[in-house]
């Protein structure tokens, strides 16, 4: 497998595309429906991007990106975030 995705998305149909269109890609994915599951997991699996959405059941993924970039192991890594729904929103960590 090639590269290390984690993605943070809660609608189960959502994340099953993005884990069907990654893999097409040769990338290895790694999903979490929580921040909680998230948190609790994806520190551990060394990724090279993160792919999170904003509005989570347990949080949301400004909070969560704001987290990985003051950690200093995750701090470089790429963050790509999404949201399916649209408002001007900014983010400040």
């Amino acid at each position: 497998m090639g590269k290390r995705i984690c993605v943070l998305e809660d609608n189960r149909d959502i994340r099953e595309i993005i884990e069907l269109v990654l893999h097409d890609e040769k990338y290895e994915v790694f999903t979490f429906s929580s921040v909680t599951e998230f948190n609790n997991k994806a520190f551990g699996l060394k990724a090279d991007a993160f792919l999170l959405d904003v509005m989570l059941p347990d949080g949301n993924g400004f909070d969560v990106c704001c987290g990985l970039k003051r950690n200093e192991i995750t701090h470089d890594i790429p963050v790509l975030m999404m949201s399916a729904n649209f408002t001007s929103t900014e983010m400040h960590c």
